[in-house]
């Protein structure tokens, strides 16, 4: 065979490997906690380790009436994954409020992602869930749950109102947990949300591990949401209906 056809293929081998081997190492590296485990952070020790943006909008936060539970650090909920969250509470809206940080502990590729939310359980077992986030999603969407993403609206009064314009429209209330088990609710939902994408075909219970791991399906799904062109095709379509769902709530 030809050398330049040999490197012909060498070219094309590298340039689509992503898309090849991408699925192949999501399946067998990729894991995630079935028990993952949260560190409760004093706040005098959250001011060192959080990124100081938290602090400005937990101030925003509380002029909303939210009231801080607690800041909780975790490596563990998936594989080379860091998130800081500082967790916050509305009584009289019964609403959760979160400001996230999540980092990536891969060398080589870093990254780091921001955002803030908002979220409600309803006593027929679904959620609301509206946040600002620009990520793509991985995972599947459980029936009982809506998510709602407003990458442009930055300030937590503004998205707090499209929230609170998408929770007038749910007709069973809200409930909360009781109080001073805020910590715990929260980190029993994220246990819960991950075993869900076992029932949803993204995850299987490695019995031997003790961890979840992505089926095939799975796989596939995870790695190509991610890569282009699909990622920007998600992205775009997120941005458009955030800005559509927003200016229906916001001149009202």
């Amino acid at each position: 065979m030809p050398l330049s056809l040999w490197l012909l293929l060498l070219l094309i081998f590298f340039a689509t490997a992503k898309y090849t081997l991408g699925p192949i190492i999501v399946r067998f590296k990729n894991t995630a906690a079935v028990d993952p485990t949260f560190h409760e952070i004093p706040d005098e020790h959250a001011r060192v380790l959080f990124p100081q943006h938290f602090f400005a909008m937990i101030h925003e936060f509380e002029a909303l009436g939210f009231s801080l539970v607690c800041h909780l650090s975790s490596s563990s909920i998936t594989g080379k994954v860091h998130s800081m969250t500082s967790l916050l509470i509305n009584r009289s809206t019964r609403t959760f409020a979160a400001v996230a940080f999540i980092r990536s502990l891969v060398a080589e590729a870093p990254a780091t992602v921001s955002y803030i939310e908002f979220h409600a359980d309803f006593e027929d077992g679904s959620r609301l869930d509206t946040n600002n986030s620009s990520t793509v999603g991985v995972f599947y969407d459980a029936p009982h749950k809506t998510k709602i993403k407003v990458p442009h609206l930055k300030a937590p009064s503004a998205l707090y109102q499209v929230y609170l314009h998408l929770m007038k429209q749910r007709h069973v209330p809200a409930c909360l947990p009781e109080p001073g088990t805020e910590k715990a609710h929260f980190i029993s939902s994220t246990k819960e949300s991950l075993a869900e994408q076992v029932e949803l075909g993204f995850y299987f219970l490695d019995e031997t591990k003790q961890c979840y791991r992505h089926t095939w399906r799975g796989a596939y799904r995870a790695t190509y949401r991610l890569l282009w062109p699909m990622k920007q095709i998600h992205q775009r379509r997120q941005a458009r209906e955030g800005r559509r769902i927003a200016a229906e709530a916001l001149r009202l």
